[in-house]
């Protein structure tokens, strides 16, 4: 009797849970931000309750569209305000985009290892993607936090629990959990994703783009994360294979690149020691030795 009680009033409470998602013209974006997260955040835990699965694939998309226009709209200024200038941590506070943003990446990987609702994300992976990882680069405030004391740094981006390195956390799952659910598409949607950021973030970089760097080492990032875990018989099938010699290249090139930051230098780094025996086994002797020594003749390898 409570099972059916709890099933019968959900739908109603995700309709509300989606309002607060909308929010109305009236209200300061704060406001809105605050709001949809707390929807979000409930919906979340609703989603891991298998037996309310069929009522909720009903309905949640009228929640999850609206949080995902919100997503949208707040990134022209958080791309001004947070990655490109040091908001002083703002933006990680409660309340703050940070905390929102993700939680929209929590509530899609609990939505995709559920069976009625991991179907509502199949075939959006890419736009997913898109929206959400620009959100990983890294801020000027973290930028900042890195050069104060890396060691440090480091040791927040890997803790779950740490303010400051909030959305780069989800985002790894997310990302990670895009590839476990939904294999083929995920590997397609992220190949796409780590190509346009690596080719927008060279581009800039050779314009003179000062934050353009931010762009590269988030391409790196996201790719290393894919294929971190993969096997070399996986990556072979798949379509991120072929940015496996491509990423190295340019990872080989910014290690020895002076002028670039040090951040994307030390990321560049950690890729060529994250993919660790698939370089080896992936890569053409001769094209791991241009790379792994930079050197000019890298395009003939």
């Amino acid at each position: 009797a409570a099972q059916d009680a709890v099933l019968s009033a959900l739908p109603a409470w995700l309709t509300v849970y989606g309002k607060l998602c909308e929010g109305h013209d009236s209200w300061e974006a704060s406001v809105r931000v605050r709001c949809a997260f707390t929807a979000l955040q409930a919906v979340t835990s609703l989603c891991r309750f298998p037996e309310l699965e069929v009522t909720m694939s009903e309905s949640i998309e009228g929640l999850l569209r609206p949080a995902c226009l919100l997503v949208q709209s707040l990134h022209p200024a958080y791309e001004q305000a947070v990655i490109q200038a040091d908001d002083g941590g703002q933006s990680e506070e409660e309340g703050g985009i940070a905390p929102f943003v993700a939680q929209t990446m929590e509530l899609i990987q609990a939505m995709a290892v559920r069976v009625k609702l991991k179907p509502l994300l199949k075939n959006r992976l890419k736009n997913l993607l898109q929206l959400l990882v620009p959100f990983m680069r890294i801020t000027e405030n973290q930028a900042a936090s890195w050069r104060a004391d890396p060691n440090e740094f480091l040791v927040q981006e890997e803790d779950e629990h740490c303010r400051g390195c909030t959305i780069r956390v989800s985002g790894e799952g997310l990302v990670g959990q895009m590839l476990d659910s939904f294999k083929r598409e995920a590997s397609r949607a992220v190949a796409a994703l780590a190509t346009d950021l690596l080719e927008r973030g060279e581009a800039g970089r050779s314009s003179g783009d000062a934050a353009a760097w931010k762009l590269t080492e988030v391409g790196l990032f996201v790719f290393s994360i894919a294929v971190g875990e993969a096997t070399v018989k996986s990556l072979q099938r798949s379509e991120l294979g072929p940015l496996v010699p491509d990423t190295l290249q340019l990872a080989a090139r910014l290690c020895a690149d002076r002028n670039a930051s040090e951040f994307l230098r030390a990321r560049a780094f950690s890729h060529l020691h994250r993919l660790g025996d698939i370089v080896t086994q992936m890569v053409r002797p001769s094209a791991f030795l241009c790379c792994a020594l930079a050197c000019p003749c890298r395009s003939r390898c």
